[in-house]
């Protein structure tokens, strides 16, 4: 029974969104800082801050602009992002995150937080477990198995209720607060979905 509610909370909990994102001008020639420094001094809050995790870079305007990540004065990596491009930029703990913008005109960014959680997914049941994970990979869980794999806050996992051919569901979404190296019971999960959905 305890088994069973917290598999129904944990699944509840991965329904929270996890990210935060925030929209920034560059008004021509100029340095801003984005995270790293602590409230009062960046120029957005890091939902990740005192963690490694990682800033999702986007170019949204039409001017060229420059992710800058440093430590303590010492610059680690610059790297351009142009019109239209998304750059995953890593920042570990103590890492600095400057956007640079050194054109004439305005330069737009979109700034996204998310970090990546090391995790187990378990098969406890007598068939394979078919998922869907978009961007990563599909894997094939087999009978009695454990499959390592790392996901970043916020991404959708998906199962098939219907077989492997058939329409998927979102299983779970990962959460920001689960902490490494934690063991999902995947076949678990899935019968608690099933009668969420009110499948058979």
């Amino acid at each position: 029974m305890k088994k069973i509610l917290l598999i129904v909370i944990l699944f509840l909990s991965c329904q929270l969104m996890v990210k935060a994102q925030t929209v920034f001008e560059l008004d021509r020639p100029q340095s801003m800082l984005i995270s790293g420094k602590g409230i009062g001094q960046d120029a957005t809050v890091n939902p990740f801050a005192g963690e490694d995790c990682y800033a999702i870079v986007k170019n949204i305007g039409n001017e060229i602009f420059f992710a800058r990540v440093q430590q303590k004065g010492k610059v680690i990596e610059i790297l351009t992002i142009n019109k239209n491009e998304a750059v995953k930029v890593k920042l570990l703990i103590g890492y600095e995150l400057y956007l640079d913008a050194k054109t004439q005109k305005k330069a737009k960014a979109s700034i996204d937080f998310t970090k990546n959680i090391p995790m187990t997914l378990h098969n406890g049941s007598f068939f394979p477990i078919y998922l869907s994970i978009p961007g990563v990979m599909n894997p094939n869980l087999y009978p009695k198995s454990n499959s390592g794999v790392s996901l970043d806050a916020g991404q959708v996992v998906y199962f098939f209720p219907n077989g492997k051919n058939g329409e998927k569901e979102v299983l779970f979404t990962v959460g920001a607060n689960w902490k490494k190296d934690t063991i999902l019971q995947i076949d678990k999960m899935i019968k608690v979905r099933r009668k969420t959905l009110n499948i058979k």
